[in-house]
């Protein structure tokens, strides 16, 4: 398996701007930081995995010419394109490494009012 060079140096650059964008932030917003992008990742990844899905399901049902298929992956492509970011949301946030430590921290740093 061949990687793509290109790629992974972009995957890098990325990165590297992502900790430099977090050296800058101030310390009450670090809380914030790191788990946003990772749900704004999720998000995007989730948008990819349906592009590339659907595309896939609908060079798959055109062949066919059935009339069932192309309905269902004509019909479906809508809902599921705000359903996969809701379930890559739910899944980021559900998971226990991320907001194990970070979650408490963030919610310290709320005003509240005591009533």
């Amino acid at each position: 398996m061949a990687f793509d060079l290109p790629a992974v140096a972009a995957m890098i650059t990325v990165w590297e701007s992502a900790q430099q964008m977090a050296a800058r932030v101030p310390q009450s917003a670090k809380v914030w930081f790191w788990p946003s992008i990772i749900v704004a990742g999720s998000i995007l990844l989730a948008l990819i995995l349906h592009s590339v899905l659907f595309a896939f399901l609908r060079r798959l049902a055109r062949p066919t010419g059935s009339v069932i298929g192309n309905s269902l992956v004509r019909n479906a492509t809508g809902p599921t394109r705000w359903i996969f970011p809701l379930l890559a949301i739910d899944l980021a946030v559900s998971c226990p490494r991320l907001f194990q430590n970070v979650l408490p921290d963030a919610l310290s740093h709320l005003p509240v009012e005591s009533t």
